[in-house]
Order: C-alpha cells, then sequence, then structure tokens
C-alpha cells in the first residue's frame, strides 16, 4: 500500500485565499472609504465624499483651498 501511494502522489489541498473573500474585499473597501455592497442587506453603500463647506468664523476652507482639502481627503 505504500508503493501504490509513492506512484500515485499525494494530491494537493486548496490554499487559502483570504484576499479575494467577499467579507475581506467589503471590509478593506469600508474601512478605505470605498463603494461596496452590503454583504447582509445587498444594499450599496455609497463612498465617501467631502461634505459642504463650513460655514464656521474660523474661514477652514477659505484659508486651505479645496485641493488642500481633497488632497488631505485622498490621503487620510
Amino acid at each position: 500500500m505504500g508503493s501504490y501511494m509513492e506512484e500515485k502522489g499525494r494530491s494537493r489541498k486548496w490554499q487559502r485565499q483570504p484576499e479575494k473573500w467577499i467579507v475581506n474585499e467589503c471590509k478593506k473597501k469600508r474601512n478605505s472609504g470605498k463603494g461596496y455592497v452590503s454583504r447582509h442587506t445587498k444594499k450599496e453603500v455609497p463612498a465617501h465624499t467631502i461634505g459642504d463647506p463650513c460655514t464656521c468664523r474660523l474661514k477652514c476652507f477659505e484659508k486651505l483651498g479645496m485641493d488642500v482639502i481633497e488632497q488631505i481627503f485622498c490621503n487620510f
């Protein structure tokens, strides 16, 4: 029986590929702010976007400028 196993060879099992699992793909997209489809409710969750400029007295959006705010948003 031992010689039969040596001649035939052992079969290879499937290798795990957790980066391709739907759960992990959704998790990566959710954490990075991209849009994804919810696994349980099947609803499409839109990507995060920059909100409207604030109206505070510090004038944050005017001081920084929209291009700097977009760069910060993308890097975050």
